[in-house]
């Protein structure tokens, strides 16, 4: 290959690399809250969203990516979920309730603001992985409830 073909080639490889790198950073914290959602695991998130992002970007650099940035990484973090919660189970430490921001409203309403805080993450925590994981597209990120039932629906 010619030095002037291969610096248009490192030229493209570096746009895309950077392409893929702003649209991953916009997503990055709901992959994460999602895969945490989904785990309830910090390090099993972490590792989720390690995974999704490497195969995105092996799909991505190859231009295989859709239009969809967004819909489409969800979809691969939701597929490797679905393939890592498949293998044989291994025990992990249980994922604690983030306690509400305490306010200036006092003691009574503090305690009232963290106890809805845990009964509600034991609610969405015993709903079983489809609706826990509509419950975290729509509520928190903020997803359609017909993209989050096409992301369900497809599994």
């Amino acid at each position: 290959m010619d030095a002037h073909l291969w610096a248009r080639v490192k030229m493209l490889r570096n746009t895309d690399h950077q392409r893929f790198e702003a649209l991953l950073r916009g997503n990055i914290d709901a992959l994460y809250r999602t895969a945490l959602r989904l785990s309830r695991d910090p390090s099993a998130a972490e590792s989720l969203v390690q995974d999704a992002s490497l195969r995105a970007y092996r799909a991505f650099v190859t231009g295989t990516a859709p239009d969809n940035f967004r819909a489409w990484v969800f979809r691969i973090l939701i597929n490797l979920h679905i393939d890592h919660s498949r293998r044989p189970k291994q025990i992990s430490g249980a994922l604690e309730v983030d306690e509400l921001p305490s306010s200036n409203h006092g003691p009574a309403q503090n305690f009232a603001n963290a106890r809805l805080g845990q009964d509600l993450s034991a609610a969405v925590d015993a709903l079983t992985d489809e609706l826990r994981l509509v419950v975290q597209l729509v509520l928190v990120e903020g997803m359609s409830y017909r993209e989050a039932s096409d992301r369900v629906l497809s599994r």
